[in-house]
């Protein structure tokens, strides 16, 4: 993997490309519930996670908690899930990937202790699409640029305002500043104006479609 490439990763990696909802859930009663995206969009060139999270008691062992019958519907578009459990936190972690743009119903089962749950719930994947009718860093136009890919190499310098204009069914959900490396990012409002120092800065946009409720980000590395 080139130095190019590695850094879209990473900075990727930092972005979070997802949507949060509470999916449908078949379970018996006082089921814990499954929190997580059920609606995602791919990143250009790239696979995309789905993740789910189940808050149980903190501190089980780890055979006292155990993912069984993890199945999808069309593996091509969603693979079968799989789990982690966080003793400290108590939340089980539910993940696989989305290959394709298309439709797939994953199901599984969770045995706590004693008790087994059954999660059933649909994903959607969807391709991505441009949501910027305008995004202007200073004087210069760079919504055309995010029409196929969701990252734009710019190097980012001195003050510049941050202009973003939706299109229509799209909503702007908030800009983020990344500074460095595991640094907490800077909050940038619509319209305001930012000053780069450093080499390593980034700017991640996250929108979000009103009709299908699918989240995308994209990013200035």
């Amino acid at each position: 993997m080139n130095k190019k490439i590695s850094k879209i990763v990473q900075v990727a990696a930092i972005c979070l490309i997802a949507i949060v909802s509470i999916p449908n859930v078949r379970a018996e009663a006082a089921t814990p519930k499954a929190k997580g995206e059920k609606t995602i969009a791919l990143i250009s060139g790239y696979s995309a996670n789905y993740e789910f999270e189940i808050k149980l008691p903190k501190k089980l062992k780890e055979k006292q908690v155990k993912l069984s019958k993890s199945r999808s519907t069309n593996k091509k578009v969603v693979e079968a899930p799989q789990g982690y459990y966080d003793s400290k936190t108590g939340v089980y972690r539910i993940s696989g990937t989305a290959l394709k743009a298309g439709r797939a119903k994953i199901s599984f089962s969770l045995k706590v202790k004693s008790k087994t749950y059954k999660y059933s719930m649909t994903i959607t994947v969807k391709k991505y699409t441009n949501p910027f009718k305008s995004f202007k860093l200073g004087n210069k136009e760079f919504a055309s640029k995010f029409n196929k890919k969701t990252y734009v190499p710019y190097i980012l310098k001195g003050s510049k305002t941050v202009k973003i204009v939706p299109k229509k069914d799209w909503k702007l959900v908030s800009i983020r500043g990344l500074t460095r490396p595991g640094a907490k990012p800077v909050i940038i409002k619509n319209g305001a104006k930012i000053s780069v120092k450093d080499d390593y800065w980034h700017i991640c946009v996250m929108m979000k479609n009103k009709k299908t409720g699918v989240a995308q980000e994209v990013i200035f590395y």
